[in-house]
């Protein structure tokens, strides 16, 4: 858990100045910042639970992301882990019904260790505690309703883990190499 906090102080201590120039209302455009919480779909919770705040000017969108991974879901791989995301959306207007986006985000997290348990087809093998961080970028689609959204989104992230992890780590777990979300959220 101490490395988790080192991380996620790492994580903001980088990125805080981005996040508050974000917010600022910039001189170009005199629209004020929208802020976003995005929430994970509910299809995801079978494994995960994660949110994403999101503060968003003109054409540009700075998150700052959770995920909670739980032990017993599938794919089975307890942990934390911290993201910050930037975004550049086609559309300066937050009005428009539907927008396209590309992002780029910077992760890391914590997976705890879990013991091998199961019979047979269902055996889960051991999972070792670790660190990893990696980057991500993919392309997303926005749909705007009055003041809430459904976004899908997909892309590929590359990680780097301190502990030996197994193929189905990055093809399933939180270091899955491609990545498919579907989220919904509100407008504040």
């Amino acid at each position: 858990m101490r490395n988790l906090t080192i991380w996620a102080l790492v994580l903001l201590s980088l990125f805080v100045p981005i996040i508050a120039q974000s917010a600022s209302i910039d001189s170009v455009h005199t629209e004020r910042p929208h802020y976003l919480l995005h929430i994970s779909s509910p299809i995801g919770l079978i494994s995960k639970i994660g949110f994403k705040f999101e503060s968003r000017s003109a054409n540009v969108g700075n998150l700052v992301c959770i995920n909670r991974y739980f032990n017993g879901g599938f794919p089975d791989y307890p942990g934390t882990q911290l993201a910050f995301e930037r975004r550049y959306y086609k559309a300066v207007e937050f009005s428009k019904r539907s927008e396209n986006f590309f992002y780029a985000k910077l992760l890391a997290g914590y997976q705890e260790e879990r013991a091998a348990s199961g019979e047979s087809f269902f055996r889960k093998s051991a999972v070792p505690s670790g660190n990893y961080a990696g980057l991500g970028i993919g392309i997303g689609r926005r749909v705007n309703f009055r003041h809430s959204f459904l976004e899908l989104n997909g892309g590929m992230k590359g990680v780097l883990s301190s502990a030996k992890q197994d193929k189905s780590f990055y093809i399933t777990g939180p270091a899955s190499v491609l990545e498919l979300h579907l989220n919904w959220g509100f407008r504040f």
